[in-house]
């Protein structure tokens, strides 16, 4: 399997100032989940995973988690994986939305949460759904410069 760089936008200032300014706060998202570090790092792990066999996939496998954008430029995915706080498996864990670029050259997880309880989110909404495609013309534009 290809390998590629999982960022966590928390880790970068920059990162988490751009995605913030676009509604996306990842670091809330980590305090919001109250997990070790074992149990953030085990989620990144998960994640990777996830990511690896969707880009080894094919078809609607893959399309049914990209969100906006194209897997061969750049994509944002939404993820479910499995909550190790909780023990909560991936249908009622996490969800993830995760920034892929050059079908995964590098990934950056830029928002997490839960799937139920108090912090829960409904579908995406428009103005998120716009924000993204926002997101991913961005570093289209990025990466052309």
């Amino acid at each position: 399997m290809k390998q590629f760089k999982l960022i966590d936008a928390a880790e970068d200032d920059n990162l988490l100032d751009y995605f913030k300014s676009k509604t996306f706060n990842i670091k809330r998202g980590w305090k919001i989940l109250n997990i070790t570090e074992k149990e953030k790092n085990e989620i990144l792990y998960s994640l990777a995973e996830e990511i690896n066999v969707l880009l080894s996939a094919s078809g609607n496998k893959i399309q049914s988690h990209i969100i906006t954008g194209s897997l061969n430029d750049v994509c944002i995915l939404k993820i479910r994986i499995k909550n190790p706080k909780t023990k909560a498996g991936k249908s009622s864990g996490l969800r993830t939305y995760t920034l892929v670029i050059d079908k995964g050259e590098f990934a950056i997880l830029f928002d997490i949460y839960p799937k139920n309880g108090s912090h829960r989110k409904d579908n995406i909404s428009d103005t998120e759904k716009n924000k993204m495609d926002e997101i991913v013309e961005y570093f289209k534009q990025s990466k052309e410069v």
